[in-house]
Order: structure tokens, then sequence, then C-alpha cells
């Protein structure tokens, strides 16, 4: 399955709304106000929030800040989708157009991931992320080098 990543828009705030209020979301995503953090996020240089379709279906979202030459990403799979593998296949593609996509010279993206979620850790984990430390609200690091 091939996907196409494109700037997030306001327009795709209902459905990322839905998706952050589902319970296989939820527990593990810290944004409580989703327009403020848009908002926030849309004005921010240093901040690329993309989506991944395919067939006209918004499948995930991915967003990046950045800070010299290293990535801080959050994502969030559309739970209808989780566990079956799309996580994985859209992780190893946005990884693999990251630095053209943000016009940026990435060496290192990292992640967050808070105890318990296996999914994620199982997910990033197989794209090439490796546990580096933990973070101080308590989130387990892991990251990836290219």
């Amino acid at each position: 399955m091939m996907c196409r990543f494109e700037e997030l828009s306001v327009e795709d705030g209902e459905i990322v709304r839905a998706w952050l209020a589902h319970e296989a979301v939820n527990p593990w995503v810290c944004i409580d106000d989703w327009d403020a953090f848009f908002a926030w996020a849309s004005q921010n240089p240093d901040y690329y929030m993309f989506k991944a379709t395919a067939d006209g279906e918004m499948l995930g979202v991915f967003d990046l800040e950045i800070a010299g030459d290293r990535g801080f990403i959050c994502v969030v799979i559309d739970p209808a989708r989780q566990g079956k593998g799309y996580g994985k296949r859209l992780l190893k593609q946005f990884l693999q157009g990251a630095r053209q996509l943000t016009r940026n010279s990435l060496a290192v993206i990292e992640a967050g991931i808070f105890p318990g979620n296996t999914g994620s850790v199982r997910c990033f984990t197989a794209c090439g992320f490796q546990r580096c430390g933990r973070g101080e609200d308590g989130e387990e690091r892991y990251e990836y080098i290219f």
C-alpha cells in the first residue's frame, strides 16, 4: 500500500478530534484541545503536521517538531485500522520521506511512548527505533537514526 503524505488542514479537524477521543488513542496522546493545538502548531515554523491518505481516505496523522537536526514525532493511526499493520507500513513510508517532506537534514527522529502502549512499541521498534531512555513525563524514549 502506497500512501500520500499531505499537510494536515483545519478541514481535517473533525476526523482528528474523533480519533483523539477514541479509547484506543485517548490514553496515549496528550492533546486536550485539538483546535488550540492545531492553531499553535500551524504558526510554528518548526512544527509539521501531515496526514497519510490512500484512495481518498485519511489513514493516520504524523506530527513532527524539529529542533536542529532532531525531530520529535507523534503518530495517530485511524483507530479502525490499528492492529492491522497500517502503523508499521505508514511509519516506514514516512521515515523514507521525512527529510524531503520537511526540507530538513534530520539525523534523528525521537518518539515518546507511554508505558502500556505495547502496540506503539512494537510498531516503532519494527521500523528501526531503539529505546534510548525515559522522558520527563514518564514516557519511554525511542530514537531512529538516519
